[in-house]
């Protein structure tokens, strides 16, 4: 996939995290960003018991974060394809 010099996408494995600490976590990352001229769109996958696999994190996480993107650019009328 192409990937612009202002895009960047990170997979972050935490064990041992509970689901609702990842959610601080995604929030402070938001709130954090938000204080910047940067925005971003932050998909996640939880496995409480460290069994889903791998693969399927990827899809959920992959398919969370571009809702959220297609959301923000809903929301702010902006145009990321630039014609």
């Amino acid at each position: 996939s192409r990937v612009s010099e202002k895009c960047h996408a990170w997979h972050i494995s935490l064990d041992g995290m509970t689901q609702e600490n990842l959610k601080q976590l995604i929030k402070r990352i938001k709130h954090n960003v938000s204080e910047t001229e940067y925005n971003c769109a932050i998909g996640y996958s939880y496995s409480a018991d460290g069994k889903k696999p791998i693969e399927d994190m990827l899809k959920e996480s992959d398919k969370m974060m571009y809702a959220e993107k297609e959301r923000y650019y809903t929301e702010t009328g902006k145009n990321r394809r630039k014609t």
